[in-house]
């Protein structure tokens, strides 16, 4: 009886902890899909996935897993604006972030996102709250790096059709340029604003082309510069010569009448404005500093060859056969 007890309570422990494990899978599961449809949705792509004979059921499948989870990402960015509205804390994208790291992460799926609209939610997900208050930094930061991985080919017109009217490319601008934003996520947004505009505006990424392109650029800032300046450039010298300039005349003028002189005053140096619109020319000649090295070149060739042509020598000359070694008998 007492062996019969053991085994009943070994059998009794063994599934009470099978029935703990069960409940905390299934606790984790629910955190991290915090939708039944979705779930049922995955479980049942999961068993028609090794079925060759349903392509089309599981294509179908696939659409309808990817609008649910849309809809839900949708639904958590319209709850965080209401709450944000109401002066309540708006966390329910920051719940689901694991939940968009999981399906928008996985490269089969990536292209059935883009087709189904998914700019338009990170757009959602990225913009400021009403109050103008940021997304939580954890949402920012995965949104980025999803969009830095996602193959958005601006080639296709549908695709940068696409990017414009979802409105992202603003806010991705708008991120890269906030005080409020991190160096490394403003560097992810940086690098999106470039890697898209490149095909939209047919930049070109030789680095000739690009060289050219940053002078041009920093021409008219140059210009654009001058333009908005308040005052003209000075005629007369500034800094310590306008201070010595000043001083010669009142002292000149001291002369003529000394009580003027004594009420002189010390001018106070003004920086130069740097409001340049022609740049000087470079007084490096690319095609001397080539002939120099041309030459520089030539004469360690030069050299070397004349240093081996000694050492051959010099073995000659120490190789030379003796006459008095070898007498010849006639």
């Amino acid at each position: 009886m007492a062996n019969s007890k053991q085994v009943v309570s070994v059998v009794d422990d063994s599934q009470v902890d099978m029935s703990k494990r069960k409940q905390r899978c299934s606790k984790v599961r629910k955190e991290i899909i915090h939708d039944d449809e979705v779930e049922a949705l995955l479980n049942k792509k999961r068993r028609t996935s090794n079925n060759s004979d349903v392509d089309d059921d599981h294509k179908t499948n696939i659409s309808m897993l990817v609008e649910k989870v849309i809809a839900t990402l949708e639904l958590a960015a319209e709850e965080d604006v209401d709450f944000n509205r109401n002066s309540q804390p708006a966390v329910n994208k920051l719940k689901k972030v694991p939940l968009l790291t999981q399906f928008l992460s996985k490269k089969h799926l990536q292209l059935e996102f883009l087709d189904h609209g998914v700019l338009c939610l990170l757009k959602k997900w990225l913009e400021p709250l009403p109050d103008g208050s940021l997304a939580n930094v954890s949402v920012r930061t995965e949104v980025l790096q999803i969009l830095s991985e996602y193959p958005i080919d601006l080639n296709l017109y549908d695709r940068r059709d696409q990017l414009k009217k979802s409105g992202l490319g603003k806010v991705i601008m708008f991120l890269s340029r906030s005080d409020e934003e991190t160096t490394s996520n403003k560097k992810l947004a940086r690098d999106l604003v470039y890697k898209w505009s490149r095909p939209i505006f047919n930049i070109s990424a030789r680095y000739e082309d690009m060289k050219s392109r940053a002078d041009e650029e920093a021409e008219e800032r140059r210009l654009a510069l001058y333009r908005s300046s308040k005052k003209p450039a000075s005629t007369k010298p500034s800094g310590v010569m306008t201070l010595y300039t000043d001083v010669d005349l009142d002292f000149s003028e001291g002369q003529k009448s000394p009580k003027q002189s004594s009420t002189q005053h010390v001018s106070r140096p003004e920086p130069l404005p740097m409001d340049f619109v022609v740049r000087p020319l470079s007084k490096i000649n690319p095609d001397m500093v080539r002939e120099r090295a041309k030459q520089r070149d030539q004469a360690k060739v030069q050299q070397r060859i004349h240093k081996k042509f000694q050492q051959l020598k010099s073995r000659r000359r120490y190789a030379a056969p003796s006459v008095k070694a070898f007498p010849i008998c006639v």
